[in-house]
């Protein structure tokens, strides 16, 4: 298995395709015209006791406001730093490692995720002697940050995540890539006990899996012919209507809508519309999915938030030159507020929170 930090992103306008509509993709494209206008501002900015540097495209945060995030351990990638907690007030609460089950455990930089309550699951890897491959686990930390279980995973042998999902019932999603070559996109629902429900493999994956054995260079790994970064660096998260939403970083991005029992009953396509933004970041609350752009315009880092409903309409949009927005991480949307978090680029530097409120 190859593990590493994959930071590429994709780009944006919205679409919505349906059962109802025999997956057809809507001709609703997202404009100027038909944004929804408000102001947004910067109400605070607070400098955190967590140290960077971070994996800018997947941070997490609880209903209760805390932010999740882990550091890029650039001295050494085979010891994942463990997933540390940010109170709303910047100081650094729970830590979660992989290193409570096992020392030996491995894990990719964006493969944890939280709970509304502040639960934490953690993908990790194990090699286990006399075998061929290595063994997946989920890691199960409850709200007080203690380890409750280590669940193995039941993936097929060639399977290699990079994204975990846990749905609200219980069952876990993987997403990631497959194959020797890594070319084929993966999306398996497994249930509590780890064991395959059913693997998604839509017409979309099989175009993906086709241009990376092609030599499509973006979606390859840096300077080899490996990998699918559409898939290893996606993004999945729990819609308040208790489906998964796994991001495909194409271009238009691509979102499927997943049900507990691994059944794909919606997709959203979305197009930022200028080739210099790309997808980084994907959150979930109060009904809404909110999308984070990022790129570099004339030298400058710029960002684009994207506010739509589960059915892919618009609600709001954002970005850097009108609004302000910081060319930074998208920490945690929970409307009407948003936190960027930003600084933390080298070493040792700290972390600063961003709060913005829609007025």
């Amino acid at each position: 298995m190859r593990f590493g930090l994959i930071l590429t992103i994709s780009v944006l306008a919205i679409h919505l395709v349906s059962d109802a509509q025999d997956n057809v993709i809507a001709k609703q494209k997202l404009s100027a015209s038909s944004t929804v206008s408000t102001t947004f501002g910067r109400t605070s900015s607070i400098k955190t006791q967590f140290a960077g540097p971070i994996n800018g495209g997947h941070v997490a945060c609880d209903s209760n406001g805390n932010l999740y995030a882990r550091r890029v351990p650039f001295e050494d990638m085979t010891r994942p730093a463990p997933v540390q907690e940010i109170r709303p007030d910047g100081t650094v609460g729970r830590s979660f490692s992989v290193s409570d089950a096992s020392p030996s455990y491995i894990s990719p930089v964006a493969g944890f995720f939280v709970g509304s309550k502040g639960e934490v699951f953690i993908l990790a890897w194990s090699n286990t002697p006399g075998q061929s491959r290595s063994q997946a686990f989920v890691l199960a930390f409850g709200s007080d940050g203690g380890l409750r279980s280590t669940i193995q995973v039941d993936a097929p042998d060639d399977v290699e995540p990079y994204q975990v999902a846990v749905f609200r019932s219980g069952e876990i999603l993987l997403s990631g890539q497959r194959g020797q070559d890594g070319h084929t996109p993966f999306i398996g629902v497994f249930n509590q006990n780890g064991k395959l429900i059913r693997e998604v493999y839509e017409p979309e994956d099989e175009d993906l899996r086709k241009r990376a054995e092609a030599g499509e260079t973006k979606l390859l790994f840096h300077s080899s012919n490996y990998g699918n970064l559409a898939a290893a660096d996606g993004r999945a998260v729990v819609g308040s209507d208790g489906n998964i939403y796994v991001m495909r970083k194409t271009s238009p991005a691509l979102i499927y809508r997943i049900s507990p029992r691994g059944e794909v009953t919606g997709k959203m396509q979305v197009d930022a519309g200028d080739s210099r933004l790309e997808a980084s970041s994907l959150q979930s609350a109060a009904g809404r999915i909110a999308v984070l752009f990022h790129g570099f315009v004339h030298g400058t880092g710029e960002n684009l938030l994207r506010v739509v409903d589960l059915n892919g309409n618009l609600i709001a949009s954002y970005d850097s030159l009108s609004d302000g927005l910081p060319a930074g991480a998208l920490g945690c949307y929970a409307p009407p507020s948003v936190t960027f978090l930003t600084g933390g680029n080298n070493p040792g530097d700290m972390i600063q929170l961003n709060r913005f409120e829609a007025r």
